[in-house]
């Protein structure tokens, strides 16, 4: 079964979703805040499902967080059936500008 939006929400609004250990460092590293990234995945659109992921079923998403910084989170499931936020990263162009529309539009890869 695929991961959707409202999946996201809801985890995130119960508090009922876990931060891989790789994602939090690289939270950390960009002086993202868990509210942050919580803002970004309540309001976020998938962008790619990878249902055949060998580490389990995952997907790209992207999210704006408060600031109007746009976010591209990939999230999975654990072996509960929870919500796990396995990566996450910005999304700039050159001029150092946020440049989303084409993240949404385009679908690009980021990784």
């Amino acid at each position: 079964m695929n991961i959707t939006n409202d999946f996201i929400r809801t985890e995130i609004e119960k508090q009922s979703y876990e931060i891989s250990l790789h994602a939090d460092d690289e939270r950390i590293a960009e002086s993202l805040t868990v509210f942050q990234l919580e803002f970004a995945l309540s309001n976020c659109e998938i962008l790619e499902q990878y249902p055949n992921d060998p580490r389990g079923e995952s997907c790209l998403t992207a999210g704006i967080s408060p600031d109007g910084t746009p976010v591209h989170i990939v999230c999975g499931r654990n072996p509960l059936g929870h919500l796990v936020i396995l990566l996450f990263t910005f999304q700039l162009c050159q001029s150092g500008k946020i440049r989303i529309q084409e993240t949404y539009k385009r679908g690009i890869r980021i990784w």
